[in-house]
């Protein structure tokens, strides 16, 4: 004959089953997590390698934007766009502002296509494209003093003056020590942690980058400061 569970017995079987649940649910968020992030790198990876090729037949000139390499002849043609969106961007890549700090929002140079103005569809901010400087970003020294302007007209020409000379924006200027290619970002992406929850903002490694040399780390959305403390951190940060 089959004996009924007693109210006791059924009490201590809930309250297992909470205690187990109160475990997992965490862990299933780590898990998340790190698939995420991983899935970024690895998009930012693909991105770069597409980088690399698109260089090599352009005479090492880098694209105007992340995107033209997807379309026919170019280095990702046939590749998902997936790509080009982080899977913690919520917007799927039309977020104007990167998900960046509200006084820092993104450059529009390095937003909208050149070709014909419009937004671009992606949520990584390419900060090395072969498209001209804004006119604040002219006055932008290096730290040997020099304006960014004096070196170049194209985001991609004075990123790698910058790589040479160190220092950074604006007018801060800052010793003039080269910076590492593995520390120094082509690609950026601001959706792995949230912006309000993590003051501040400028002393947070919550960006992940891809570097000059196909590095994939970690950094504060200041990078320069952070590879290089004595550029001072600007004062809307």
């Amino acid at each position: 004959m089959k004996r009924a569970f007693t109210l006791i017995e059924l009490l201590v079987a809930m309250s297992v089953i909470v205690v187990l649940a109160g475990i997992s649910i965490p862990v299933i968020g780590v898990v998340r997590k790190q698939a995420k992030d991983a899935q970024c790198r690895n998009n930012l990876k693909q991105l770069f390698t597409g980088i690399t090729g698109y260089r090599m037949e352009s005479n090492q000139i880098f694209p105007q934007t992340l995107t033209i390499m997807f379309e026919e002849g170019q280095a990702l043609a046939g590749e998902s766009r997936k790509l080009l969106l982080c899977p913690f961007d919520g917007t799927k890549g039309n977020d104007a502002t990167f998900n960046r700090h509200s006084q820092w929002a993104s450059l529009p140079e390095l937003r909208t296509d050149p070709r014909n103005n419009q937004p671009l569809s992606l949520s990584y901010l390419f900060e090395a494209a072969h498209v001209p400087l804004n006119s604040n970003a002219q006055n932008w020294t290096f730290g040997d003093g020099t304006l960014w302007s004096t070196h170049g007209t194209t985001w991609g020409v004075v990123k790698a003056a910058q790589l040479r000379k160190g220092g950074s924006v604006p007018s801060t200027g800052g010793p003039g020590r080269p910076f590492n290619e593995s520390q120094f970002p082509i690609i950026r992406c601001f959706y792995h942690a949230p912006w309000a929850t993590l003051p501040p903002a400028s002393l947070t490694e919550k960006v992940m980058n891809v570097s000059w040399d196909g590095s994939i780390f970690m950094s504060m959305p200041f990078w320069e400061h952070q590879m290089d403390p004595g550029i001072p951190l600007p004062t809307f940060l």
